[in-house]
């Protein structure tokens, strides 16, 4: 009898309770769910070089180094003139417009997915890439939602964020924030959202670890 206790109380103590408190799983677009960095970046750098303002290795690095930001504000921090700025805008949407058109969401990105909605999640990204870019992008029908950039005010932090409070009735603790870039972080986390950072795009390991604090709120495995 004893014995039965015993392994009954193992068995109790080997199993942890996921704490799971959020319904809404908003995610960066770029660099998250999508392998599409890199190709903006050679983009920028060709645009910026080609107008002698940096040569494109320093444009390259200079636009990863604060992405996340709709490409304008990205020139901006970069000094570049308002005149010379609006039309390298217009071009680098017109050469994302190509790129979205072939890129492809990542299969195990894809299974993620399919798996938290069948947990019952509803899942949103936030993204700063323009709304007549967005709906070309391949995968993006597996999210519910989707809030992208309108080329002045809606865009990430706060504007996206009063949109799907309003929209899904969710208040911030019921929405978690998951990103690749410090630059999201910076902006969720103030907002009494709960951010995870990713390791870039989706692998096996990354999965099982945003599962993780999902589910459990600590990057760790579960006690077994």
């Amino acid at each position: 009898m004893l014995r039965k206790q015993a392994i009954k109380a193992k068995q109790k103590m080997s199993t942890e309770t996921p704490k799971r408190k959020h319904r809404v799983v908003l995610f960066d677009l770029d660099g998250t769910l999508i392998d599409t960095m890199s190709e903006y970046a050679k983009l920028a750098a060709e645009l910026l070089s080609s107008s002698s303002i940096m040569s494109y290795n320093e444009a390259y690095s200079a636009y990863l180094k604060t992405a996340g930001r709709p490409f304008i504000d990205q020139l901006k921090l970069l000094g570049v003139p308002d005149s010379i700025a609006a039309r390298l805008n217009r071009a680098f949407i017109e050469g994302k417009r190509e790129i979205v058109k072939r890129i492809k969401m990542p299969s195990i990105t894809r299974q993620f997915l399919t798996e938290l909605r069948s947990m019952g999640y509803v899942l949103a990204t936030s993204t700063n890439n323009e709304c007549e870019l967005v709906a070309h992008i391949d995968g993006i029908s597996e999210l519910h939602l989707v809030l992208c950039f309108d080329g002045a005010y809606h865009r990430k932090g706060k504007p996206h964020l009063e949109t799907l409070k309003l929209l899904l009735r969710a208040s911030e603790r019921e929405i978690v924030f998951i990103g690749d870039s410090e630059y999201d972080i910076q902006v969720y986390r103030p907002l009494n959202v709960y951010t995870i950072k990713t390791q870039g795009l989706f692998t096996k390991g990354e999965v099982e670890r945003v599962r993780r604090m999902l589910l459990y709120g600590r990057d760790e495995k579960p006690r077994t």
